[in-house]
């Protein structure tokens, strides 16, 4: 049975482009917090001077490409002045409370959730002066503001206020008068048992407990709430500043506690004891440590079990964020009623530089998300992947829709996932998950997205089949491993995306001529310099060697952890290309069952090793010969080289793979050693690392493919190929010259066809019609038979190279379409822009003609409407129709339709082409004048704005256009247009013109005929999968949205008018070849000149495909073209290959035109399966005639 859905995969290292404003945070202190909701979307609340400000993700932004962020103002009331800023939220929800102590000593809360959330006020009727307040929730669930007032005789009381009346009361439990509080907890944590409280406080400050003589000692206590006599707990004595809790998935356990201790400004653990007293653990040694905070982690990456263990982060005095963590093999250990402790601890790690505050916030399923300060006030967000340990930062960043920002240009991985039917019909509108093999922010179709193993996001494939998929690469080739659902596949299967497939493929079979070769594409100069070819070989073994272990040769997702894989998916080498289009390369995408190990695990038995050696000053490896030195091994041999490293008896570190290379990026550790040794679905690794002339080794295991990236980083880092030179190297970079001069020439020609256009409708089209009836009525049931004998051989996917033909069907022509080159043969790239704006939110609702008035054109049009309407309602269009509407209907199977010959599509359409005849001339007076009228519209037409917000500053920076009708078609067509002429020819398109010297006219001369062909044969191609989305949305756009489709709508419509227009151009000549040429050229025309009096009439909202009368037209019009193609076949000009090919052309181009009607069929139709069979069939009909149209056109141009 065949697959119902196939996924084409590509992907391209590549630049990206955003307008973004950095979000400025409020500082350090209680001026800032987070909150993450029930998806994990963070949200941070901070002072900026008399503001309360609120930045969040969304996974509904306008789809601009830019960072999920949107920046709020509270409207916290400009009266007041906030000073302190804490926030508390209700698990699994969206709703948080934040709490504001103001300048006046007053409590101000506003609680999100609800349509229009206002900040309520608690005055304060005590006295005092505000130091903290806080909100948590109990136990219970209730609301608790816990407020510290500094008062009279210098002590600091705990008050609680009630959310409900606003009453102020002293919590009576919390009684020591000479408390001062240095910093507090308020959590249903603290609750207890013992005295039935629902929540409770940890406390650092002064008066905590009492001496033997009675004095009041400062330290650490933990104490329940909202009672007259409270459970009381002291953890330490001492004078602390900031205070962190970890509460333990245990039943009445005390959470774990964390403070920096004021005089010597340690970062300290208080580890519990058998007899119920704390001992204190310096976490970080001894560096000075400003601020400390601890969460409680877990991991799940939807293979292996799930893991739990215990991180803490510090800001220490000059801007460091450490981090450590508890032993993930270890869990805490009970030591006394409710006491847990963990006594062992992992080594210090540096995350980041450059910092002035942080702030954790964690979901109940274990994501920690730590929101950072920077020196400069930019707020940061950081996180590790529990499954990988690789650490992912962002700059918290909103879209400027003002454009008043600069537009960044950023290095990103750009896939792209086209979805397509059994008939290779792209599939617009699919429904889609996607999930992260490890953590990622990722865009999906202009939308961001936070996705790990068990957080996912839901997209629909766009108007054009395809989901776009874009992963920053700001400073590593490693890209996060995606699986993908489609509507369509079994619920239990995953599609595995690799982003950065293709390098990993080219790295791991790089020579040593390869990286003589390399270049950098932007400077023109060699990657490597003053490498001489022994050290070029070196670094050859170490690269292959590296991804030999990391990334074993066809080593697939296996699925034998799933017994009954076999019988109901089938085996595991087959399963992983189930779904998946045969252009899709095996090392980019694969298919798994959800339950087995991804395409981005290491995979296979192991036994491949290398060792890689770095020449360092003062270290065992000072004396190399080379700078680098590498060799492939046995796992035996390199068990011998690690012992052989360990004899020399370096301190071991012990953090995360992760924290590791994290470290060696930010130049805090240098690497000396790496030996990397594959076993059984993993890799082994011993890495040795200087830091401040003394060395360590780091032994761990690597799970990830991704992680050998890092490693490669490293190797190309110690011969000063740094990351900017690796993706000038390994990038598709766009020739944007080349780009612009397609771009430019077709805006020339469109700007010179509104002249050219005119002419036609007033001059030539009257010559071509009167040739049309007279030559074509008289003779053409005696020829009918000899255009059948000349198309004798030719079926429908003679031209098409995806449907792999068998033999050489266009022998005879001279040219065969199935080594042609299509549109699934260029690379992601290719169509990036196009996506980009078909993907963008946004957009506007038509558009009203500025320069003249409608009024005579849509009198024209109401007398067009209504003699097309009385054709279409003829007995003898109708019975026509009905002829070819059986053998159409079967083309919903592309099987069927692939071997139809040409000879039993004359035979079913002949009716139709009689009808045409007669039918035809009564309505082309009435069609010429609405047509005049409409040509009068045109150049406005062209420049008709596009309103997409973000994308036309970015459109703008790269193209030095505005968003216009033209410049958004011409430019973005430009790429897949530039790059498949390059492609097929080898030169760049119009090479002999200058479009901003030249006009239409000038570029047609200077043009070699042969490459207009060409270009004419590729803009056909590309047009195809554009004119099948048009019919299944044709009506759908009238029905469900007739009033604002908005500005991606409006760029499908114009586009669908304006790349036939441009075709149509590029063969102006061919009217200078007669009446044969000009009758085809006039019907080639009329069709895009229907949808501009369409368009022009509804101001861009609809075009003539959703409705019976414009699909009679159309229908008459493919007809024409028929019969034309029948006139030439009879009366061809010579016997070449190259007269056949443009002739077999004329005969496929008739065909999407000639199954308009069919809608109409399907909608008069009483049964379903009618309905059905033309709803697929019209694209498949509309991608069987443009492919065969281009190919059969770029056979002509190069035969």
């Amino acid at each position: 049975m065949s697959d119902e859905v196939t996924l084409l995969v590509k992907t391209e290292l590549q630049y990206d482009y955003d307008v973004t404003t950095p979000v400025i945070g409020g500082g350090t202190g209680t001026g800032i917090a987070a909150t993450l909701d029930a998806k994990s979307l963070l949200t941070s609340y901070y002072i900026s001077g008399t503001q309360v400000l609120a930045t969040y993700q969304t996974l509904d932004s306008n789809g601009d490409a830019s960072p999920g962020w949107t920046k709020e103002d509270t409207n916290f009331p400009t009266t007041e002045t906030p000073l302190t800023l804490r926030t508390a939220s209700v698990n699994n929800s969206n709703v948080d409370v934040v709490a504001v102590g103001s300048k006046n000593n007053d409590v101000w809360i506003l609680t999100t959730g609800g349509r229009f959330p206002m900040w309520v006020k608690y005055q304060n009727k005590v006295g005092g002066q505000l130091v903290d307040v806080q909100p948590a929730y109990d136990a219970a669930g209730n609301l608790r503001i816990a407020v510290v007032l500094f008062t009279v005789g210098s002590a600091h009381l705990l008050y609680l206020v009630d959310p409900t009346t606003g009453t102020w009361t002293p919590d009576q439990g919390v009684h020591v008068s000479t408390l001062g509080v240095h910093d507090f907890v308020v959590s249903a944590d603290f609750a207890s048992t013992v005295d039935n409280s629902n929540f409770g406080y940890l406390i650092a400050g002064d008066g905590v407990t009492n001496d033997n003589t009675g004095a009041a000692v400062p330290g650490i206590i933990t104490v329940t709430g909202g009672k007259r006599i409270s459970a009381k707990r002291v953890v330490a004595t001492g004078n602390f500043t900031s205070v962190s809790s970890v509460a333990l998935p245990y039943p009445n356990a005390l959470p774990l506690i964390f403070a920096v201790e004021a005089q010597t400004q340690l970062g300290v653990y208080f580890q519990a004891q058998a007899n119920g007293t704390f001992t204190r653990v310096n976490l970080f040694g001894t560096t000075k440590i400003q601020k400390i905070q601890s969460v409680l982690r877990k991991s799940n990456d939807g293979v292996s079990a799930a893991s739990t263990w215990v991180e803490v982060f510090a800001l220490d005095a000059t801007g460091n964020i450490l981090h450590i963590e508890s032993d993930m093999t270890q869990d805490p250990v009970l030591v006394a009623t409710g006491l847990y402790t963990i006594s062992k601890w992992r080594d210090v790690a540096f995350i980041a530089k450059g910092m002035a505050g942080l702030f954790l916030a964690s979901t109940a399923d274990g994501l920690a998300i730590l929101l950072a300060v920077g020196q400069d006030r930019t707020l940061q967000q950081w996180v590790q992947d529990p499954a990988s340990t690789d650490w992912s930062s962002q700059t918290l960043a909103v879209p400027d829709s003002s454009g008043k920002s600069a537009v960044g240009k950023k290095t990103v991985y750009y896939v792209e996932v086209s979805a397509f039917d059994v008939n290779n019909v792209p599939k617009s509108g699919l429904t889609a998950t996607i999930y992260g093999v490890q953590y990622a922010n990722i865009n999906v179709n202009g939308r961001p997205a936070m996705i790990d193993p068990i957080r996912s996001v839901t997209a629909n494939t766009n108007p054009m089949g395809k989901i776009s998929l874009t992963y920053d690469a700001p400073d590593s080739l490693a890209a996060p491993t995606v699986s993908i659902w489609v509507e369509g596949m079994p619920l239990d299967i995953r599609t595995d995306v690799q982003g950065s497939g293709d390098i990993q493929k080219k790295l791991k079979n790089i020579t040593s001529d390869d990286l003589a070769n390399a270049t950098n594409q932007e400077t023109g100069k060699p990657l490597l310099v003053n490498v001489d070819p022994t050290l070029r070989g070196e670094l050859v073994t170490a690269l292959t060697g590296v991804m030999a272990v990391i990334d074993p040769e066809d080593q697939t997702p296996t699925n034998a952890a799933v017994s009954n894989i076999a019988d109901v998916h089938g085996a595991s080498k087959a399963l992983s290309r189930r779904f998946i289009h045969p252009k899709t390369k095996s090392h980019v995408a694969a298919t798994r069952s959800r339950f087995s190990r991804s395409l981005g695990h290491i995979r296979g038995p192991g036994g491949k090793a290398v060792h890689i050696k770095f020449r360092h000053a003062g270290t065992h490896h000072a004396n190399l010969k080379s700078l680098i030195v590498a060799k492939h091994m046995t796992s035996a041999e390199a068990q011998k080289a690690k012992a052989d490293i360990r004899a020399f008896g370096f301190p071991s570190l012990d953090f995360s793979f992760g924290d590791v290379f994290n470290a060696i990026k930010d130049g805090i550790y240098t690497v000396v050693d790496v030996v990397v040794d594959g076993i059984k679905d993993a890799a082994s690794a011993l890495i040795t690392l200087v830091k401040d002339a003394a060395t360590f080794i780091w032994e761990g295991t690597c799970n990830f493919v991704r992680q050998a990236f890092e490693v490669v980083g490293a190797i190309f880092e110690k011969v000063k190929v740094f990351f900017q030179d690796l993706f000038a190297w390994l990038a598709f970079l766009l020739d944007w010259d080349d780009i612009k001069h397609s771009a430019e020439t077709f805006k020339s020609l469109l700007t010179g066809f509104q002249q050219e256009g005119s002419t036609w409708v007033s001059t030539t089209l009257p010559q071509a019609t009167d040739s049309f009836f007279q030559s074509c009525k008289s003779g053409l049931t005696a020829q009918f038979d000899t255009a059948k004998a000349y198309m004798n051989g030719v079926s429908l996917n003679s031209y098409d190279s995806s449907a792999k033909p068998p033999g050489n069907a266009l022998a005879a022509t001279g040219a065969s379409g199935s080594d042609q080159p299509q549109l699934d043969d260029l690379p992601s790239t290719a169509m990036w822009l196009l996506n980009k704006i078909l993907n963008a939110g946004g957009g506007d609702n038509g558009y009203s003609f500025l320069s003249n008035s409608l009024t005579a054109l849509e009198s024209f049009f109401a007398s067009f409407e209504e003699a097309a309407n009385t054709a279409g309602l003829s007995d003898d269009f109708n019975a026509a129709v009905t002829d070819f509407t059986h053998l159409f209907s079967s083309f919903s199977d592309r099987s069927a339709a692939d071997g139809t010959a040409w000879d039993n599509i004359l035979d079913a359409t002949k009716h139709m082409v009689f009808v045409v005849l007669d039918l035809l001339e009564t309505l082309v007076l009435v069609f010429e004048k609405a047509c005049a009228e409409a040509f009068k519209f045109f150049a406005e037409l062209l420049n008709a704005p596009i309103d997409l917000p973000i994308i036309s500053p970015i459109f703008k920076f790269i193209t030095g256009t505005d968003l216009t009708c033209i410049n958004a078609v011409c430019y973005a067509f430009a790429i897949p247009f530039t790059l498949l002429y390059k492609l097929i020819t080898g030169n760049k398109p119009f090479q002999n013109s200058n479009p901003l010297l030249h006009n239409s006219a000038a570029i047609r001369a200077l043009a070699v005929q042969d490459e207009l062909t060409v270009a004419r044969g590729v803009l056909t191609l590309i047009n195809a999968p554009l004119d099948a989305f048009q019919d299944l949305v044709g009506i759908a756009f009238d029905l469900i949205n007739p009033i604002s489709p908005g500005g991606n709508i409006r760029f499908l419509n114009i586009a669908g008018l304006l790349i036939p227009f441009i075709n149509s151009a590029l063969s102006y000549k061919s009217l200078d070849k007669g009446p044969i040429y000009i009758t085809s050229w006039s019907i080639a025309v009329a069709a895009p000149s229907i949808s501009l009096i369409w368009l022009c009439a509804t101001g861009l909202r609809k075009g003539p495909r959703g409705h019976i009368v414009g699909q009679v037209i159309l229908g008459l019009l493919g007809g024409g073209a028929l019969g034309t193609a029948i006139w030439h076949a009879v009366d061809p000009e010579d016997s070449s290959g190259k007269t056949k090919a443009v002739i077999t052309s004329q005969f496929f181009a008739s065909l999407s035109n000639l199954a308009k009607p069919l809608r109409a069929v399907s909608q008069r139709a009483a049964n379903p399966v009618t309905i059905i069979a033309v709803g697929v069939a019209l694209p498949v009909i509309d991608l069987v005639s443009g492919i065969g149209a281009g190919s059969a056109l770029i056979a002509a141009g190069t035969s």
